[in-house]
Parts: C-alpha cells; structure tokens; sequence
C-alpha cells in the first residue's frame, strides 16, 4: 500500500513541544528571579561573612540552602545573610515546585499530540478506504471520519456510541 501521507509530521517534536510549554509558563522568567535570589544570596553571604569566606563559599552556601543538603561547612552568623538565607530557600521551594509543573506539562502536551497524531492517522486511512468502498459504505466511513474529527468535545455517550459503531 502506498503511503497515504506526505513526510510532513502531526505530531510536533519534543523540543517544539518544550519551547511551547517553557513559553506558556513562562519558566525562562521564573529562572531569572531565582538565578538573582540566589546570588544576591550569595554576595551578601560573601560579603557579610566573618571568616574570610570566598564569593565561591558564598555560592556553596546558597546551594546548600536551595537543595537543603546543609553540610554546615559555610555558615553565616549575620542578621541579613540569615534573613537572605531564609528568603532564598522559600523562593528554592516554590522554584522547586514550578520545575515539577513544567516536567508534567511538557509530557502532558506531548501525550496529547501523540492521541491527535494517532487519530489523524486513523481518518487518513479511513478516507483512503472510502475511496475504495461502495457508495453506502462510503457515506458510513464519512459519518465516522466527521465523528472522529470532533473527539475531542464528545460527551461519555457519544464516546460509547462511537466505540460500538467501530467495533461493529
């Protein structure tokens, strides 16, 4: 059988599917905001610390908060670096949580296109074999290709009624 299709992909590739999901989140906007907490976090660490703590010591610090490991090998006793401290490991937390959502996003999205590509597919095949059947049959498979072309806002009963008309 010939193919029934050109070489043009349905279903877009993954990293399409990222660039759409880092843009409707606007992830790239979070990340700033957090990159900058965490070396302001950082700066004020170096610059308050007592014991001659590097910029490095500063950064080391700053991780230690955001992934709350906590080796206690940087510490600070300032006031400020504290305060700093404790407003860079709530920004870390939902940071954190805004990373999970893009990840379930991204796969999300990319299931959905996955099903849109598959039924896409599906109505290709049946309009090939509409061209190949009787008049009566053919007028069937258009019925079907039309019910299939609005899946996505069928009720639970069409969708019942619709797997027993393919299952026939």
């Amino acid at each position: 059988m010939k193919s029934l299709r050109s070489n043009k992909r349905i279903l877009p590739t993954h990293h399409i599917v990222l660039k759409q999901v880092l843009r409707e989140t606007r992830f790239g906007q979070f990340t700033l905001a957090f990159l900058v907490a965490f070396f302001a976090c950082s700066v004020v660490v170096w610059l308050t610390g007592d014991s001659g703590e590097t910029f490095f010591d500063g950064i080391w610090f700053s991780f230690q908060v955001v992934s709350t490991i906590g080796f206690g090998d940087v510490v600070t006793t300032h006031i400020v670096a504290r305060i700093i401290a404790m407003v860079l490991s709530i920004i870390s937390i939902f940071y954190l949580a805004i990373i999970t959502g893009v990840v379930v996003s991204f796969f999300n999205q990319s299931i959905r296109a996955r099903q849109r590509n598959t039924i896409e597919n599906y109505i290709t095949r049946l309009e090939y074999l509409r061209g190949k059947v009787p008049s009566q049959s053919s007028e069937r498979i258009g019925e079907i290709i039309e019910k299939l072309q609005r899946l996505e806002g069928m009720t639970k009963e069409e969708l019942d009624e619709l797997s027993e008309e393919l299952s026939e």
